[in-house]
């Protein structure tokens, strides 16, 4: 992003916080789910960001945003992605000014939330 009075840039970091925390935030969201990292020329914030579950592509125009999550059973599926799709492009485009092209959102699997806490540390 620029202006007359220079150059905003934001990390990858930042990106990846306010998406995971948009997220997990969201009812009948249980948890982010991705990919181990492996060696590859990826960076390694590309590596994290695919074993969150969260992927990110950046561009001058905007961002794509890729998601893997474990719904909540009961839930709308359809409804549910919906909503974050919604929810999660508002909220990264109030944050950091940036245009979110696409949230893609891919649902890995759908679990009991009463047995998903139970099994949490």
């Amino acid at each position: 992003m620029e202006d007359a009075k220079g150059r905003v840039t934001i990390a990858s970091d930042v990106l990846l916080t306010i998406i995971r925390r948009t997220v997990l935030s969201q009812p009948g969201v249980i948890a982010l789910v991705g990919k181990p990292p492996h060696l590859t020329d990826e960076s390694r914030h590309a590596q994290k960001a695919k074993a969150e579950g969260i992927r990110l592509i950046v561009d001058d125009n905007g961002m794509s945003i890729g998601l893997r999550l474990v719904a909540a059973r009961g839930d709308s599926v359809k409804v549910l992605a919906a909503q974050i799709q919604q929810n999660l492009a508002r909220s990264v485009e109030e944050i950091t000014g940036l245009s979110v092209h696409a949230v893609n959102v891919h649902i890995d699997a759908i679990k009991d939330p009463d047995a998903a806490e139970q099994n949490e540390p």
